[in-house]
């Protein structure tokens, strides 16, 4: 397990389905999409799958495997 790092599962789309992939957790982002008048944001999730490729996914297709550290 990669130190300091959330282990995930995330839902992606490959090859014309939706699979599942472990990874592990770096941070949340705001991505914005649209056009010059209507512009929006969605929360998205930077994830580094265990094969080394990183993926940005959006926020509902992220599933943490582990339980929160309480501080």
């Amino acid at each position: 397990m990669k130190e300091n790092l959330r282990p995930v599962e995330v839902k992606i789309y490959e090859k014309s389905s939706h699979i599942y992939k472990k990874g592990y957790f770096h941070k949340f982002l705001q991505e914005g999409a649209g056009d010059g008048d209507s512009f929006e944001y969605c929360p998205v999730a930077i994830v580094e799958l265990e094969n080394g490729e990183v993926k940005s996914v959006y926020a509902e297709n992220i599933r943490f495997l582990d339980e929160p550290k309480e501080e």
